[in-house]
């Protein structure tokens, strides 16, 4: 594909903060103490919701050239919206979602990349956390109005509640609305790992040790 020149130099940022797995928890924990659901939602084609770069991306051809006679191969394409697969894609629609979250009032953690809050008299009403493309969020039915003019400005894709996975975890929801959250797939990849005795500070007869 293109080259992004720019990958290789270190003056342009291109790092685009994501959610820990701290604030999943914390956004799970949340939704359950208010006995609301957890929901996600991902962005169709999300790089291209993006802001514009605030410089120019150079690019190089792929192998080979490009199908067109206009363009010799050692010519480069410039660029200044974000392009998939280039460092600098993600870092345009992290901007885009933060600026929509301030533009409605909602507030950045100081603490956690990545989530944002609306509060309104010390009361939360609004929690959501970004993952690349991908959203994760609760609210009061009294920010109902507020959460889908949010929405509204984003085209969704695959919209979640209850039974979804988010960042590698598994959210459950009963219907009491308790929230259970696995990591499943990442467990079954562990390997058991032996200690035999010559590695126990124990004396091998010690029950621990057998």
């Amino acid at each position: 594909g293109l080259g992004d020149v720019y990958k290789r130099q270190t003056l342009k940022r291109t790092d685009s903060p994501t959610v820990s797995e701290e604030g999943v928890f914390i956004i799970c924990s949340w939704c359950v103490s208010v006995g609301i659901e957890v929901q996600s939602a991902d962005l169709e084609s999300g790089y291209f919701q993006g802001v514009k770069l605030w410089y120019t991306l150079v690019l190089q051809q792929p192998d080979g050239g490009l199908p067109d006679d206009s363009i010799a191969h050692d010519d480069y394409l410039l660029a200044n919206v974000p392009i998939y697969g280039t460092s600098a894609a993600g870092r345009g629609l992290y901007f885009r979602l933060r600026t929509l979250f301030l533009q409605h009032g909602l507030r950045e953690n100081f603490v956690v990349a990545a989530l944002h809050s609306y509060s309104v008299e010390g009361e939360v009403w609004i929690m959501i956390g970004t993952h690349v493309d991908d959203l994760f969020f609760g609210n009061l039915a009294k920010a109902a109005e507020l959460m889908n003019a949010i929405l509204s400005e984003i085209i969704l894709g695959k919209t979640c509640k209850r039974n979804f996975t988010f960042r590698g975890c598994e959210i459950r929801t009963d219907d009491d609305l308790t929230s259970r959250v696995t990591c499943e797939k990442t467990t079954d990849k562990l390997e058991p790992i032996r200690l035999g005795p010559e590695r126990s500070n124990n004396s091998p007869d010690d029950e621990c040790t057998q």
